[in-house]
């Protein structure tokens, strides 16, 4: 019996979504980060998991109440994908409330902003990528740290970047965004008589594959894709020169969500 392997791709890639993939991806590299940061990582992951689940079937349940509905549960694989995201960035050992506060930002972000038809002609996709907003919240609000330990792996995490890229069709994206902050810093590096190779390395590959690709908040099209990963890393780029205290790469997220607004208003 002769196994026709095109078919059994197409099955299973049409089988799992991205948020499979995603979930896995995660998934296994917090396993990893456990393993090598040891328990201290645990209880927040725990937190975080159980707070933006509840959270969004909270406002699953708002939401069909609100549109006369009958109340079914979506199973929350976002809000477990924001979950893992904060846990697995803000470093080991962080207070369980500060845990608790970004959960519960970066979920209420994710419901109650939403770009209504002037932005995505839809009002299912939301402004702003909600991990970003919950760490970059708590950051200002309790003084919170990321050390990203979630790249416990970096190889790893290049392979599962390079799969969900490929899921998501985020090609051109992570490619501007990549070639444009190489650019930028190795030429900040030459001005500034720094090594060129190390200020490259400083680039943030997870969130080049991962978080900056987010499909409800970045562009599908190959010409806003060049545009916004270009913007990214001008932004990424200027806090890590500017204001090196914040999360740089988050932070030029947080913008750029917004300048996505004008950009797919104009293009």
């Amino acid at each position: 019996m002769s196994v026709d392997l095109k078919e059994l791709y197409h099955k299973y890639y049409n089988y799992f979504n991205m948020y499979h993939y995603m979930l896995f991806s995660l998934l296994a590299l917090i396993a990893l980060g456990i393993l090598n940061n040891g328990k201290t990582t645990i209880p927040q992951i725990i937190t975080a998991i159980l707070i933006c689940a509840a959270l969004d079937i909270f406002f699953q349940f708002l939401r069909d109440k609100f549109q006369k509905k009958q109340f079914a549960i979506e199973f929350p694989y976002s809000a477990l994908i924001s979950a893992l995201l904060i846990a697995g960035i803000l470093i080991p050992g962080t207070r369980w409330y500060i845990i608790a506060v970004a959960a519960t930002i970066a979920i209420a972000v994710k419901h109650i902003f939403k770009s209504f038809s002037f932005t995505y002609n839809t009002s299912n996709k939301h402004i702003f990528n909600p991990a970003a907003s919950g760490i970059i919240a708590v950051t200002f609000l309790f003084s919170a740290a990321s050390n990203w330990w979630i790249i416990s792996n970096i190889y790893l995490a290049i392979l599962y970047g390079i799969l969900m890229i490929i899921r998501i069709k985020r090609y051109w994206l992570t490619t501007s965004y990549l070639f444009s902050h190489t650019i930028i810093i190795a030429i900040y590096a030459i001005i500034t008589h720094q090594n060129i190779l190390d200020s490259i390395l400083l680039v943030n590959i997870f969130f080049a594959c991962f978080m900056l690709i987010e499909p409800k908040t970045s562009p599908f099209e190959t010409k806003k894709q060049w545009i916004y990963g270009a913007i990214i890393a001008v932004l990424a780029v200027v806090f890590l020169i500017t204001v090196p205290i914040i999360d740089n790469s988050l932070t030029a997220l947080l913008i750029g969500n917004i300048i996505l607004v004008g950009v797919n208003k104009l293009v």
